[in-house]
């Protein structure tokens, strides 16, 4: 592989400590920033989502959302077809099913995988640095770059599909920038290329999207794939791909109608939103990613040039074929860019290097600044203005604030009989309590008429049906909780059980503008605390 840097003649022998300090001190920390209290918080909204079908997986071998007396039919069964998920790119949820299979309800068995996958990743950084001999001064701005990208880690700490497609788009990138292609290392690349679209249909698209253009610009003058080569590339993937198709594909389910639904306008709102939010989250730092363009304009520098234009043309096809609905947010759905974290990395790590032939104490400086703040990505501009997102991780590790579902599951496990019924508002929020809690049946996640392959269900799973025995209200939700209660008519009464008094909105998501690194103390606990009721009225069934 060309050396990404200016400093890869190394005064010191490639085995002393000088060398390898910083790769040793990178993992160690990482691997603290993976593992620490991995298992502190409750699996959230999408991650019980992941996990639910993986328990599914356990218990059928495959995706089925049909376990025991709970069924797994978020927004109505959108994603189901035949009592399975078949809208799912299904690598992501048979893997946790490999360590729940064993540790069977377990926070740390669900999201362990992944963030071994991210430590991988990070090994996979310092390999790359080694074998190029790369100086200790940019191995030490690449430890400062990746540990001050909180956003990296906490995607490889949820049990979802994030963790999946940065490691091998990361991986299959390196060996696509190899010194050399061989036929064996061209099927590897086909395999792991199978395996990202098992993790996720769009990661592996665009990839490739980006990868051609790559190739037709630059990779083709320095090797040329002949005949063979591309079959043994290309064949492998096409039946892999086509096969996984088959089975889990979202244009067989409710969901492939959900996917045509933005103007040409939608699309370029999109794009600016990638940016605007890649930024927000702090996937790079804004002034230093710019800075890095320019500086590679002016340098002649092929790399800043070639990574810009790679992340450039990411997000041009991200939001060409997202499918996200802008209707429906103001904000990007920057999960699916996750991927691009590594490239961002390293592109401001070279940039770095380069600027270091000028001043290597003003790199210092700009590294310390754009690593360790939001300066550079207009921090005092921004909602949560100037900080330091590495303190509010390490404040977090030491000091993990409380979340709204943890309490909850408590109380179902202490005060709900199993068989027992539960309504939960939002109805999404209901995943975390049937992975953690499931022994309760949790109700009206359908309306009627059910999606054909789930007819059949109890009429405790149709909204409205039948009274459950509790309801659960997290925050404003409680609002409609209490309309469709009174939807029911006057036999069927509830009464306030218990209040706990949480802030009842999960603030741990990895998206940092969704996310606090504190507990909230500080809410209104008439409207935005965690209600439960109780039927206190025979249930009312329809005639």
């Amino acid at each position: 592989m060309t050396s990404p840097t200016n400093f890869n003649l190394v005064s010191q022998p490639v085995g002393s400590w000088q060398f390898r300090a910083p790769g040793i001190v990178l993992l160690a920390v990482s691997y603290i920033f993976l593992f620490a209290q991995l298992g502190h918080y409750s699996l959230w909204d999408d991650e019980a989502l992941t996990a639910l079908v993986s328990v599914g997986i356990t218990m059928t071998g495959d995706t089925s959302i049909k376990l025991n007396h709970n069924v797994v039919a978020y927004r109505n069964g959108l994603l189901v077809k035949d009592g399975k998920d078949r809208a799912t790119p299904p690598l992501c949820e048979y893997l946790p099913s490999l360590f729940l299979n064993f540790f069977p309800g377990s926070v740390l068995a669900a999201r362990v995988p992944f963030a071994l996958l991210g430590w991988l990743t990070v090994l996979l950084g310092v390999v790359i640095l080694w074998k190029n001999r790369v100086s200790p001064l940019v191995q030490w701005l690449f430890c400062a770059a990746v540990l001050g990208n909180i956003s990296f880690f906490l995607y490889f700490r949820q049990c979802r599909y994030y963790g999946l497609v940065i490691f091998l788009s990361a991986l299959i990138v390196a060996l696509y920038l190899s010194s050399s292609i061989s036929r064996k290392r061209l099927f590897l690349i086909a395999v792991l290329s199978v395996l990202l679209f098992a993790s996720n249909y769009l990661s592996m698209m665009v990839l490739y999207a980006c990868l051609a253009a790559d190739y037709l610009l630059w990779r083709r003058k320095e090797i040329a794939l002949e005949m063979r080569e591309w079959a043994t590339l290309l064949v492998p993937q096409a039946v892999g791909c086509l096969l996984i198709a088959l089975v889990w594909n979202p244009l067989n389910t409710s969901y492939g109608s959900y996917l045509q639904k933005n103007t040409l306008w939608d699309r370029l709102t999109m794009f600016w939103w990638g940016w605007r939010d890649m930024n927000q989250c702090e996937f790079f730092s804004g002034l230093l990613l710019t800075a890095a363009l320019i500086g590679g304009i002016i340098w002649k520098d092929r790399w800043l040039i070639r990574g810009f234009f790679a992340g450039l043309l990411y997000t041009i096809a991200l939001a060409a074929i997202s499918p996200q609905v802008r209707q429906m947010t103001s904000v990007a759905d920057v999960r699916y860019f996750v991927p691009l974290i590594p490239l961002f990395i390293a592109v401001q790590v070279r940039f770095l290097s380069r600027l270091a032939n000028h001043s290597k104490i003003l790199v210092v400086v700009i590294a310390v600044v754009a690593f360790g703040t939001n300066l550079l990505n207009g921090g005092p501009m921004l909602t949560r203005g100037f900080h330091s997102t590495v303190v509010d991780y390490l404040g977090e590790l030491f000091d993990p604030p409380a979340e709204p579902y943890a309490p909850t599951i408590q109380w179902v496990k202490d005060h709900v009989k199993p068989g027992q019924s539960i309504a939960v508002y939002p109805d999404y929020m209901m995943y975390s309590l049937m992975f953690h809690a499931p022994h309760a049946v949790y109700a009206w996640q359908l309306t009627d008429p059910p999606p054909p392959s789930l007819s059949d269900l109890p009429p405790i799973h149709f909204h409205g049906k039948e009274a459950p025995d509790f309801l659960i209200g997290f925050g404003p939700s409680t609002g409609q909780l209490i309309k469709d209660v009174n939807a029911l008519g006057g036999s069927v009464q509830y009464q306030l059980a218990e209040q706990l008094d949480y802030l009842g909105t999960p603030l741990y998501r990895p998206e940092l503008f969704w996310r606090t690194f504190k507990s909230v103390l500080q809410f209104d606990r008439q409207s935005q605390a965690i209600y439960i009721f109780l039927r206190v009225s025979p249930p009312i069934k329809e005639n």
